[in-house]
């Protein structure tokens, strides 16, 4: 299915990894059950300028899913483990994420704001796709999508980016 999706004309693939967590096996089992069918999904993808690679969950098992052939590291950044600038330095690739869903959910400007402040002086404002690590819990609050739209110029307009 991924190889068929790029020949027809996507960008890449979001590729969601669920079990590659500390949480719910261990490196062996997921050395052995996991990557092999992982690296078969992003290989048929390859053509993809534009492959992801989300990793679902909190205790991520980041030292084997930050290697993998994909352009962008996605994950809970916030909530877990690595740390973004970690996650830049580590992986060299492009970041998605930034802010903690929870927050957005909760209306909680303040951590955005500082989640969205932090987010860029840890890359620089490059290579950071500014996303949420996982998707928005209903009820989706418009007026928190907007203030996320203001915070993000307001601390475009005053780093030096």
């Amino acid at each position: 299915m991924a190889k068929e999706a790029i020949r027809l004309g996507a960008d890449g693939i979001f590729f969601a990894s669920q079990m590659s967590s500390y949480d719910v096996m261990d490196t062996e089992l997921y050395l052995e059950y996991g990557k092999p069918y992982d690296l078969q999904v992003l290989e048929a993808a390859k053509e993809g300028w534009m492959n992801t690679v989300h990793a679902h969950g909190s205790n991520v098992m980041f030292d084997i899913l930050s290697d993998y052939p994909a352009n962008v590291f996605n994950w809970h950044a916030w909530e877990t483990l690595p740390a973004i600038d970690e996650a830049k330095q580590l992986t060299g690739k492009c970041l998605m994420g930034g802010l903690n869903r929870t927050d957005i959910t909760n209306c909680n400007r303040n951590a955005i704001r500082n989640q969205i402040y932090a987010s860029y002086q840890l890359t620089g404002g490059r290579g950071l796709i500014l996303t949420p690590g996982c998707v928005i819990r209903y009820p989706l609050n418009d007026a928190m999508l907007a203030y996320i739209n203001t915070a993000k110029a307001f601390v475009e307009n005053h780093m030096a980016l």
